[in-house]
């Protein structure tokens, strides 16, 4: 499983998305990773996921979906967030 996915299960498990990311930050993917292409993979993952399981019922399926749209949000603030303070 590769860090990113890692932290849509760990938000869908219960984790708020900044402790999902703390808790794969010490991955060596994770380290080599680019922040932007990181915001852009969670934008991208949320969308297809939202599409993908639009219409399931599955209770997994739409906490998934919830957990990947939640982890989007939150790297969208962040990136706000750091371009305020520069």
């Amino acid at each position: 499983m590769n860090p990113a996915d890692l932290v849509v299960n760990l938000v869908a498990c219960g984790h708020e998305p900044r402790d999902a990311e703390a808790i794969v930050s010490g991955l060596d993917a994770r380290k080599a990773a680019d922040p932007t292409v990181i915001d852009y993979y969670a934008r991208l993952l949320a969308t297809t996921w939202l599409e993908a399981f639009w219409s399931v019922s599955h209770p997994w399926s739409r906490a998934v979906v919830g957990a990947a749209q939640r982890w989007a949000m939150h790297r969208r603030d962040q990136c706000a967030f750091e371009k305020v303070r520069r």
